[in-house]
C-alpha cells in the first residue's frame, strides 16, 4: 500500500486486514433498498476503525455508483440521416412476438438517479459552529443553490424579527425580575426594563421565525433530494459534547427526515448512552431514548489480538518501506517492537500515533530516518523503544530524562517466549538498568543464560561491544529529549 494515501482516499484495495469489505458490501445492498431503516448507526469501540471503515465504505459506494452509471449510460446520439437508414428502420420494427414478450415483462425499471455521498466529522464541526450550520455547510458543496436560498432566508428572518433585540429584551426582563446578572445582556448592556408581555411576544416571534426557516429548509432539500438522493455520513459523534450530540440528532429527526436522505452515524453506542444519562440522569433509560433517533445499528466486531498484531505490523511495514528492517514479520526488529505493542495492547489508532511520532522525529532530523538495515541493530531498537516510551508512557519517559531508572524498567521491558526476542529483551533491560556500570556478571541469571546473552550482545552490537560507545540508557534519553522539547 502507498503510505501516502490520505484517509479520505482509503479503499479496501489498499488494505482490509479485518475482512470488513463483506460488511460494507452487505451494507450497500441494504442502502440500495427502499426500506426505511435510517438513521443507521455503525457502532464500535474506541479504536475499532470506524472512521477508516466509513471512508472505505463511501469510496466503495462511489465506485459502484460510477460503474452503474457507465453501464446504464445512454447510447451516443446519431445523426438524423443515420437514423433514417432502412436497416435502422428495420431494427426499430418489432415483430408481434417480440412486442408481446416485452409487454408481458412490464415496463423497464428506470435507472437509479445519481446520488450524493456526504461526510461530516462532527467532532471537527463542533469547534466551528452549531449543529444546523455544520449540516448545512456539509450539504453546501453538493447543493450550493438550495443551501444559498436557505441561508438567505435565515438571514432575512433574523433581520426582520430583530432576534438580537428580542434576546436582550428578555435578558433585561429576567435581570429586573430576579436581580441577577444575565449573560445575554453582554451584547447590549443597559436599556430600559421590558414588560413581561413584550418579552413573551418577542420570544413568540423568534419561535415562529425559526419554524418558518425549518419549513423552508425542508422544502428546498426535499425538492433537491428527490432528483438527487443523499447518503449522509456523520462520524465522530461520540466525541462531541452531549448538547451538540442531541442538537444534531434532533435536526436529523425533525428537519432532515426526508425521503431522499439516508443518515449513517458512526459512534460508540456506549458513549451515546452515557451522554443520555449525563443529560437526563443516571436512571434514564438510554436505549429507549436513543430508539427515537436510531432505527438500526450494526456492530463492527472488536479486533482480536492476533489480527490486531498482524494489522499493526502491516502499518509499520507500509509506513517505512525500503529501509529493510520491517520487510519480514519475524525479523528481530519487527519482533522487538511487536512485543511492546502486544504487551501494552496498543490498538491501531495508537500504532498510527507511534508512526506519526517517528515521522515528527524525522521532521526535526532533516527528514533523515534513524532506522536502516546497515545500522547496528541495537541502535535501531533503542530508537524504536525511545519513541514507544515517549508515545505511551510519560512517567517512564520522565525517568529517562532525569536519569532515574530503577528496577521498574524490568517490568516495563517484560519477557517474551519468542526465541529470537527473549534474550534481546533481557539484554536491553540490563543494559538500561546498569547504564555505564553494566557488566555481564551483574545479570541475574544462570551461567548458561549469560552465555546466550553474551552472544546476543555480539549480534545486536555488530560483533563487538563497548559500553562506553553504546550507552543505551543515554541513547534512549536523548531521543526522548528531542521529542519532549519539540512537543
Amino acid at each position: 500500500m502507498d503510505a501516502s494515501v490520505a484517509l479520505e482516499e482509503m479503499t479496501f484495495a489498499h488494505r482490509d486486514e479485518f475482512n470488513r469489505r463483506t460488511i460494507a458490501e452487505n451494507l450497500i445492498k441494504l442502502l440500495d433498498t427502499d426500506m426505511d431503516f435510517c438513521p443507521l448507526l455503525i457502532d464500535g469501540g474506541w479504536g475499532a476503525g470506524k472512521t477508516e471503515f466509513c471512508h472505505k465504505l463511501i469510496n466503495l459506494i462511489k465506485e459502484r455508483d460510477a460503474a452503474l452509471r457507465n453501464d446504464a449510460g445512454p447510447a451516443a446520439p446519431q445523426p438524423e440521416e443515420a437514423r433514417q437508414q432502412p436497416e435502422e428502420k428495420g431494427r426499430e420494427a418489432e415483430s408481434a412476438k417480440e412486442k408481446e414478450e416485452k409487454d408481458a415483462a412490464g415496463p423497464e425499471k428506470a435507472p437509479r438517479p445519481e446520488r450524493a455521498v456526504i461526510y461530516l466529522d462532527a467532532f471537527a464541526a463542533e469547534a466551528t459552529g452549531d449543529p444546523l450550520s455544520s449540516l448545512l455547510n456539509a450539504i453546501r458543496a453538493e447543493f450550493p443553490e438550495e443551501t444559498r436560498k436557505v441561508l438567505n432566508r435565515m438571514d432575512s428572518e433574523e433581520k426582520a424579527l430583530g432576534w438580537l433585540e428580542a434576546r436582550d429584551a428578555v435578558a433585561r426582563f429576567l435581570e429586573r425580575d430576579t436581580g441577577e446578572k444575565c449573560e445575554m445582556l453582554a451584547a447590549i448592556p443597559g436599556g430600559p426594563a421590558v414588560p413581561l408581555d413584550e418579552a413573551g411576544s418577542a420570544l413568540a416571534n423568534m419561535n415562529a421565525g425559526a419554524r418558518r426557516v425549518r419549513v423552508a429548509l425542508k422544502e428546498e432539500l426535499a425538492q433537491a433530494t428527490e432528483k438527487r438522493p443523499v447518503l449522509f455520513f456523520i462520524d465522530e459523534l461520540d466525541r462531541c459534547r452531549p448538547e451538540f450530540v442531541f442538537g444534531m440528532l434532533e435536526l436529523v429527526k425533525h428537519v432532515f427526515a426526508l425521503p431522499g436522505v439516508k443518515f449513517i452515524l458512526a459512534a460508540n453506542l456506549d458513549q451515546l448512552r452515557a451522554d443520555v444519562r449525563q443529560r437526563y440522569g443516571q436512571n434514564a433509560n438510554a436505549d429507549v431514548y436513543l430508539e427515537k433517533f436510531i432505527k438500526l445499528s450494526i456492530f463492527i466486531p472488536p479486533v482480536d489480538n492476533k489480527t490486531n498484531l498482524n494489522a499493526s505490523y502491516i502499518l509499520l511495514r507500509d509506513a517505512f518501506p525500503g529501509i529493510g528492517i520491517f520487510d519480514k514479520e519475524d525479523s528481530v526488529h519487527s519482533l522487538f517492537i511487536m512485543h511492546f505493542i502486544k504487551k501494552y495492547n496498543i490498538n491501531l489508532r495508537g500504532v498510527n500515533q507511534y508512526i506519526q511520532n517517528i515521522k515528527i522525529y524525522m521532521a526535526v532530523n532533516n527528514e533523515k530516518l534513524p532506522l536502516a538495515s546497515n545500522i547496528i541493530p541495537a541502535c535501531n531498537m533503542a530508537f524504536l523503544l525511545a519513541i514507544f516510551i515517549f508515545t505511551f508512557d510519560k512517567n517512564m519517559a520522565k525517568k529517562f530524562l532525569f536519569d532515574d531508572i530503577d528496577k521498574e524498567i524490568f517490568n516495563f521491558i517484560g519477557i517474551s517466549r519468542v526465541e529470537k526476542c527473549e534474550y534481546i529483551l533481557a539484554a536491553f533491560a540490563n543494559l538500561i538498568y546498569f547504564g555505564n556500570h553494566f557488566s555481564i556478571e551483574k545479570i541475574n541469571c544462570t551461567a548458561e543464560q549469560r552465555g546466550y546473552i553474551q552472544n546476543v550482545l555480539k549480534f545486536i552490537f555488530g560483533g563487538f561491544f563497548d559500553i562506553n560507545d553504546f550507552n543505551l540508557r543515554k541513547m534512549i534519553a536523548n531521543d526522548i529529549e528531542v521529542m519532549n522539547l519539540l512537543l
